[in-house]
């Protein structure tokens, strides 16, 4: 999360296999499977641009095995105020040797249910 939050692809890479798999959520507004790092850079970017400022932050996590599931909470400014907007997310992480090999971006209600 802090290499995401500081829009800093390189320390992301660092923690992601060569093969990474991203699924992104049915409900998003890219839904579908991405593969390679290739792929996973232009997912993260078009997150960055698209969420703008936003922060991401930790609030509940489980492992089991070789997965993490994580539940975050996303908040960034509304263009033009000084008011802030705030939601979750959950997302499911595979780490084989240390690296990342797939992560699957969940409904907060996942997390619940899991």
């Amino acid at each position: 999360m802090d290499a995401w939050n500081r829009r800093d692809l390189e320390a992301a890479f660092g923690l992601t296999s060569p093969q990474i798999e991203y699924v992104n959520s049915p409900v998003a507004v890219e839904p579908g499977t991405r593969r390679g790092k290739d792929e996973y850079a232009r997912v993260v970017n078009a997150q960055w641009e698209f969420l703008g400022d936003a922060i991401l932050a930790i609030q509940d996590e489980r492992t089991s095995g070789n997965e993490v599931l994580t539940l975050l909470g996303v908040r960034r400014s509304l263009a033009g105020s000084e008011s802030t907007v705030t939601a979750q997310i959950a997302v499911r992480c595979t780490v084989e040797d240390g690296l990342v090999v797939r992560q699957e971006i969940l409904r907060p209600e996942d997390f619940r249910a899991g």
